[in-house]
């Protein structure tokens, strides 16, 4: 019986271990009542009428495209989360066949876990170029910040605060050591995509980061490999963020 229903919300979600790591939970606990769904929208509007039809829906997380989207549907959001602007935690406050939306951000805390990484692997020069401006782009903006990190980010289209692609010269590769990408470029199903960066400006005294874990060693990270440079998937960013989200749910 499915008292108490969870889900990640999201447009393509076959590449996701989210169902597989909340369920592992339930079980292991015996938490027999307990689910967790993947459920796919076009709209994030959508999400409205999906609460009114499935009222066990307790909470869910929030995954690409909607971190942001779903921040004007809100009835409350954390202090962090609307200073970083990505909201990938909401919980469903219910009560007299009504509900409330309160967000959250967790990713801040999988990416500084993530980060920490850093410190072992003996890269001195952190400064960093962000590949992506969305969502979770923002979450790990507001870490560097916080660490005092210099960064740029890097967009498809320059605007405000990014250069775009086509801007990334030799030398600004040279001079920040740390490559974090923040896009789905390369994410199952589509494992042969890759950030449009040139990869020959990459040495061996480079780090590249990539919040995709699925599948474990993207095209990003092997052409980091070919120039020797250290690399590592998004999998304990996940896997922290994960265990913050079932503090919120629970």
């Amino acid at each position: 019986m499915e008292n108490h229903i969870f889900a990640l919300i999201g447009k393509s979600l076959t590449h996701s271990f989210s169902p597989v790591y909340y369920n592992s939970y339930f079980s292991y606990h015996g938490m027999d009542d307990y689910i967790y769904k993947t459920i796919e929208i076009d709209h994030i509007e959508e999400i409205i009428s999906i609460l009114k039809s499935n009222p066990k829906i307790e909470g869910f997380n929030v995954t690409l495209p909607y971190k942001e989207a779903i921040i004007p549907f809100l009835d409350k959001i954390s202090r962090t989360a609307k200073i970083i602007g990505s909201v990938n935690v909401v919980k469903v406050v219910r009560e007299n066949g009504q509900f409330e939306l309160h967000g959250y951000n967790t990713d801040y805390k999988g990416f500084e876990s993530m980060f920490k990484v850093l410190k072992n692997r003996n890269i001195e020069n952190k400064k960093s170029i962000i590949l992506g401006s969305g969502g979770v782009s923002r979450s790990v903006q507001y870490v560097l910040q916080k660490q005092g990190v210099p960064f740029l980010v890097i967009s498809r289209i320059k605007k405000d605060q990014c250069i775009s692609y086509e801007e990334l010269t030799r030398e600004i590769v040279m001079n920040h050591k740390v490559i974090i990408n923040c896009t789905p470029l390369g994410m199952f199903p589509n494992i042969q995509e890759k950030p449009p960066i040139n990869y020959d400006f990459i040495g061996s005294g480079h780090f590249l980061m990539d919040l995709i874990y699925n599948p474990e060693q993207t095209q990003f990270m092997k052409e980091g490999l070919y120039r020797a440079s250290k690399v590592m998937n998004g999998m304990q960013m996940f896997m922290i963020q994960a265990k913050e989200s079932l503090k919120i749910f629970l």
